[in-house]
């Protein structure tokens, strides 16, 4: 057995066969183009087709006819799924098109039942490249079909019954001679692009597989640029329907860049539907499950920290939208763990959650930046998220907010950072009612806040929310830096709890801790360890008196103690006492 792939793009045509293919030329004067098969030079499979586009203000191209050679059926590209299309295209004469703000070249569909070289009457063009900013050799061309054309329709064409489509160059008024083809189209998809793996059992996928399998099939849909793997693309751990379970690991610290595709309306803008198809998610099955591990963990307990597990990168925030889904089918899922991963740019959030033991889903030492709300989900308390940094969340909405927190969560050793940038944020989000207590262990907030924009903290349920918020190991908001978005009564009071530790002690030690200069006790025990603990509410200007008696040593008296706003630690030395330990 072995892994299996899947594109959620389908074949219209090889192009490795001339049949159903014509050279078409819409406007332009002299000697007629033709298709022709080239099997020297081709993306995929085994020959593209060929044309030459020389005339000048020739606006020329070769168009597959998907009617005929699928027995007289459309293609409807307004079914939900099939919006995309991806075609390669090669450029052996760049000079010679125009610009791309001029349709130097150019994706049509057309509904009209014309065939052969016949010019179509019911059209639809999308300029995808040109001359100032074709980069040479062979590129994937994509357009989401339900983007405006470039220019206005030629008569009245019908997405959802589309009979040809193909690739072609608009020349320039004065072109150099061309004398041999300039223009090869290959491979021909439509769908929606999601990459996705499905295991066997027992193989165990990496990004390698994937690079492997789209170079194997030349589907484009994933690049090496030199150790950097671009994807024009959504990625897929495991599938639904799978007999077999599907387990991904890698820890080689890849980093996976999203790319931009445009094209020109009015201006250079997106061709994709980002937010549709550019996310990363595993989805398994009940008795088949999916697991998915970026990077190692090493170290035990809260002291745990994640390494080598790459990142996920968007190049450009303004327009690109992707997401990371672990939490809408977390119970199809062994294990969902990142370590080390740094998530940039996810601006369509990041979705966890957790099985009841709270076993599945960890996300250790992982940097998010730019993201959209980050979500630990509910179940078992959420994901276990420990040593991240949460920077500058985006989330394309007003509030941007950055980590979600509910009332009961696996949540800590988190720092909380803003830039300033956007100025518009809010780094932790409460989004429940009632009246509760939070934990905030080692929530750490750094940068600015302003009571106008830059907010630390959300209270947005409609309903009345009174918190409690219990700080400990340094975190640090206020009340005030928590933005009432939901209900004008709500309210959070922060309360930084703290530890004294009383170390070194004897067994069987008689701790006492009194309000300072008073008999009132704070806290104390009969018999101790060899360390007691006394977690407390810090209040600025606390001081108190610790005793410590023991049968064999004599008292121990601290008076006047000023109590930390942080963690402490006091050893204690008990001294022999002659008169009950002769022995001594």
């Amino acid at each position: 057995m072995a892994l299996t792939f899947t594109t959620g793009m389908t074949l219209i045509s090889a192009a490795d066969a001339v049949t159903n293919w014509a050279a078409v030329r819409i406007s332009g004067s002299g000697g007629a183009p033709a298709a022709a098969l080239d099997t020297v030079t081709f993306k995929q499979g085994s020959g593209s087709i060929a044309s030459r586009v020389s005339g000048a203000n020739w606006d020329s191209g070769l168009v597959f006819d998907y009617y005929t050679a699928n027995g007289n059926t459309t293609l409807n590209l307004t079914t939900a799924g099939n919006e995309v299309l991806s075609i390669w295209m090669l450029c052996t004469s760049p000079s010679a098109i125009l610009s791309l703000q001029n349709g130097g070249a150019w994706i049509i569909v057309s509904s009209s039942a014309d065939t052969g070289a016949t010019i179509p009457t019911a059209y639809r063009r999308w300029y995808v490249s040109g001359a100032d900013v074709y980069p040479g050799g062979w590129v994937l061309l994509q357009i989401d079909t339900r983007k405006t054309a470039s220019v206005s329709d030629v008569g009245s064409p019908n997405l959802a019954a589309v009979r040809r489509i193909g690739v072609g160059f608009k020349i320039v008024a004065s072109p150099p001679t061309l004398r041999s083809d300039n223009l090869y189209v290959d491979a021909m998809w439509y769908g929606r692009p999601i990459y996705g793996v499905k295991g066997d059992g027992s193989t165990v996928a990496s990004w390698a597989d994937f690079l492997s399998n789209s170079t194997t099939n030349a589907n484009g849909l994933i690049t090496d640029l030199g150790g950097v793997y671009q994807v024009c693309c959504g990625i897929r751990f495991g599938d639904a329907a799978q007999a077999a379970t599907t387990t991904f690991g890698d820890a080689t610290g890849k980093q996976i860049l999203f790319k931009r595709q445009t094209y020109y309306y009015s201006g250079v803008v997106d061709a994709l539907n980002y937010a549709d198809y550019y996310l990363v998610e595993a989805v398994g099955a009940a008795g088949a499950k999916t697991s998915v591990t970026l990077g190692s963990v090493v170290g035990t307990g809260d002291a745990r920290q994640g390494v080598l597990g790459g990142g996920f990168r968007n190049p450009d925030t303004t327009n690109i939208t992707w997401k990371l889904d672990f939490q809408t089918d977390i119970a199809d899922l062994s294990a969902a763990r990142l370590y080390g991963v740094d998530l940039i740019g996810a601006k369509g959030g990041v979705l966890l959650d957790n099985d009841a033991s709270a076993a599945v889903c960890n996300m250790i030492s992982c940097n998010l930046v730019n993201c959209g709300e980050i979500d630990p989900g509910a179940t078992g308390n959420g994901a276990t998220i420990l040593a991240c940094s949460v920077i500058d969340p985006l989330g394309g909405t007003a509030a941007n907010r950055g980590l979600r927190l509910r009332s009961t969560h696996n949540v800590k050793k988190v720092n909380l950072i803003t830039s300033g940038t956007p100025t518009t944020q809010h780094l932790l989000h409460l989004p429940d009612a009632g009246t509760y207590s939070e934990v905030m262990n080692a929530l750490i907030w750094f940068g600015d806040f302003s009571a106008a924009n830059l907010w630390h903290g959300e209270l947005s349920n409609a309903s009345q929310a009174t918190v409690t918020a219990a700080m400990s190991n340094g975190s640090n908001p206020t009340e005030a830096e928590f933005h009432k978005t939901g209900h004008a009564s709500s309210s959070i009071s922060a309360v930084i709890s703290v530890t004294l530790s009383l170390t070194g002690l004897q067994g069987n030690s008689e701790v006492r801790i009194y309000a300072h200069g008073t008999t009132t006790e704070l806290t104390g025990t009969e018999s101790s360890g060899g360390t007691f603990n006394y977690a407390y509410s810090y209040a600025a200007g606390t001081y108190v008196d610790i005793v410590v008696f023991h049968l064999n040593y004599q008292p121990v008296r601290l008076d006047n103690y000023l109590l930390a706003a942080t963690d402490a630690e006091v050893p204690i030395q008990q001294v022999k006492d002659r008169q009950y330990d002769p022995v001594a």
